[in-house]
């Protein structure tokens, strides 16, 4: 029996939960931290009008993920250093995938395409040379399987909260208006 070492759908689920929490925490923060500022200081609250953007979020936690995963060879232990190495991709590629996901328009941007590439080499150059992740290329139709699979499922995860929203906010009207 051959063991395919693919990502299971609870844990691509899992991480693409987990990253749409701790987006979903950055835009309430952000939001609440510029409408103080911005009530006492017009001037502060138009010139940092930058971190509004989620691509700011994403590249901070791109970031820290880098930083953990460096830190992870002294300080933590293997276990962690293990799960730590074997989400990077998984977790690079969601986040990429959530980003596209962001822009219904994402293909007619170059800046966006752009930003994408870069971000692309910036996480193969990190993957590859610093934190030396070996990735098993066997079959090229079992990586796009498996990328399929990560969209597939990031995608359904990232409009279900949308979906959720419409769908109590429509429960809501329904009760409101008395039908039932």
């Amino acid at each position: 029996m051959i063991k395919k070492e693919y990502y299971s759908f609870n844990e691509i689920a899992i991480i693409s939960m987990i990253i749409i929490i701790l987006r979903n925490i950055y835009i309430y923060f952000n939001l609440n931290i510029f409408l103080f500022i911005g009530s006492f200081f017009d001037f502060v609250y138009f010139n940092l009008h930058m971190s509004q953007y989620i691509e700011i979020f994403y590249a901070i936690l791109i970031i820290t993920y880098n930083i953990l995963l460096l830190l992870s060879k002294k300080y933590f232990n293997l276990i962690v250093k293990y799960k730590l190495r074997k989400y990077f991709v998984l977790t690079n590629l969601i986040i990429l995938f959530f980003y596209i996901f962001k822009e219904p328009l994402f293909f007619y941007s170059s800046k966006k395409i752009i930003l994408v590439l870069s971000f692309l080499l910036i996480e193969i150059f990190f993957t590859f040379f610093v934190h030396k992740i070996r990735i098993k290329i066997k079959n090229w139709k079992e990586i796009i399987e498996e990328i399929f699979r990560i969209v597939l499922i990031s995608a359904f995860v990232y409009y279900l909260q949308y979906l959720v929203a419409m769908l109590s906010y429509l429960i809501g009207i329904i009760l409101g208006l008395g039908f039932f």
